[in-house]
């Protein structure tokens, strides 16, 4: 039997058990006049009771509190893939309306990235891959005006896709519901949702001095030995494609054991994603150079001793990425770590911010998000109050996150009416918008709604021009 059900027959059962306590403890109290401790004391215990199985009846019976409206579907994923590799479209149902969507691989990693994972002191095990499972398209009939990011596996599918002014996003169901088969899909559009995360703390800002690249502390970027060849740093620029570590801590690895999916698919599922969101904005895509297992020194849930460990950790086991020379010898421009502890304070994500006296921002390296996916007790919700997270957050609050460390900044972000009478009754915001609303955009502010306000430029020129300098 479904554990949400037994949970559901378990809080009826014990909910008409206190019902009939509270009702007798009231006769005798208000009927027959019986005023003893005892009785006070049951009918206050039969009240919390009833309330616990009420709470217990609204959290089974609720497949996420962000979530007012779903679909279920039925996804064969071995037809699917015989599709691709035949470069057929395949059929889904978006809100009871089947498309034909049409895919082609779209690497989100690198050929033979490695996969590290730590030991307590040392590197204890890597290895690579260079399989492609993430795949761009598009709504068969509909290639300028849809688009699709999805990642495919033996074992899993999932991504969104865009349809005109609908985002939909598909998730496997029993990351909500245990009992659910691995056929079983859920898939939401995000106006159909309904959250506010506010996430305003979400920089550690450095200040630099000077800005000549060989003044900057650490010369012009490397401690130790020299690289060999010698490189010159004052020309480095990135894109269109950017290297990226991306970091696991051992919540992260735990908490997805029971996808019976890699800990790295579930990051470059989400990178993937991000990806379509910046190609469309900026041109731009990540590429991950390397991801990183680190289940030792990435212990904190206050996120600022934890971003200062990511630094650490990333420092250990791949390169100083502060380095301007470091980031050129790799290839790696910046370090994401998604992590799935419960942050301190509700923090979402945060990300290294450095300026230049008090004017110009240099943007970061380093940054990180929480992306809670633990299956729950209740499937949708544990006794806690914890939730996995939707794709949809997950995807916004990284993207958002990368998009400070190319100077992107909150100041320059977005909102705009678009439902009014008299006064406005909705607005919409563009990505870097400092409260996470369940109707921000896939978009980057560039100066269309509000002059001066084009985070798109900010990002462009940190690439081209800004990446040249040292961030220790």
């Amino acid at each position: 039997m479904a554990r949400k059900s037994i949970w559901k027959i378990a809080a009826i059962i014990l909910g008409i058990f206190a019902a009939g306590i509270l009702i007798y403890a009231a006769y005798l109290l208000f009927v027959k006049g019986v005023i003893e401790t005892g009785t006070i004391v049951f009918l206050l215990l039969a009240l919390l009771v009833l309330l616990l199985c009420f709470w217990i009846w609204q959290i089974t019976s609720r497949i996420h509190p962000h979530v007012k409206k779903y679909y279920l579907t039925t996804i064969s994923i071995e037809d699917v893939l015989n599709k691709v590799n035949k470069s057929e479209s395949f059929p889904i149902e978006l809100g009871g309306k089947p498309v034909e969507i049409q895919v082609v691989p779209e690497r989100a990693s690198d050929l033979a990235a490695a996969i590290i994972v730590a030991g307590e002191d040392r590197e204890i095990d890597r290895s690579s891959t260079d399989e492609v499972i993430t795949f761009a398209g598009h709504i068969a009939g509909f290639e300028e005006t849809s688009e699709v990011r999805l990642t495919i596996t033996p074992l899993m599918m999932g991504g969104y896709v865009l349809d005109g002014g609908n985002w939909w996003f598909i998730e496997p169901l029993k990351k909500f519901q245990m009992d659910a088969e691995q056929t079983d899909y859920m898939i939401y559009r995000t106006r159909d949702l309904q959250f506010k995360l506010s996430n305003k703390d979400d920089l550690v800002r450095h200040t630099m001095e000077q800005f000549d690249p060989y003044s900057l502390p650490g010369g012009s970027g490397y401690i130790g030995e020299p690289p060999l060849p010698p490189v010159d740093t004052s020309k480095h620029s990135v894109g269109p494609d950017i290297g990226i570590v991306m970091v696991a801590d051992k919540e992260f690895y735990e908490g997805v054991k029971w996808t019976n999916t890699p800990w790295y698919i579930h990051q470059i599922k989400t990178l993937n994603e991000v990806n379509g969101l910046y190609k469309k904005n900026i041109g731009f895509r990540f590429l991950t150079k390397a991801w990183i297992m680190d289940p030792v020194s990435l212990t904190s849930s206050n996120g600022k001793v934890l971003l200062t460990q990511l630094i650490t950790s990333v420092g250990k086991l791949w390169a100083n990425l502060g380095l301007v020379s470091e980031r050129m010898r790799t290839g790696t421009e910046v370090a994401h770590l998604t992590s799935g502890k419960d942050m301190d304070g509700k923090l979402l994500g945060i990300a290294d911010f450095w300026t230049v006296g008090n004017s110009l921002g240099l943007g970061g390296v380093y940054s990180l998000s929480q992306q809670y996916i633990k299956q729950t007790l209740f499937g949708g919700a544990d006794i806690f109050g914890n939730i996995p997270n939707l794709a949809y957050q997950d995807m916004m609050v990284m993207a958002h996150e990368l998009g400070h460390s190319f100077n992107a900044v909150h100041e320059e972000a977005v909102e705009w009416c678009v439902t009014s009478f008299i006064i406005c009754l909705d607005y919409e915001r563009s990505l870097m918008w400092d409260t996470y609303y369940d109707d921000n955009k896939d978009w980057i502010s560039d100066g269309k709604y509000r002059k001066g306000h084009d985070n798109r430029k900010r990002m462009i020129n940190n690439a081209k021009h800004f990446r040249t300098y040292d961030l220790v």
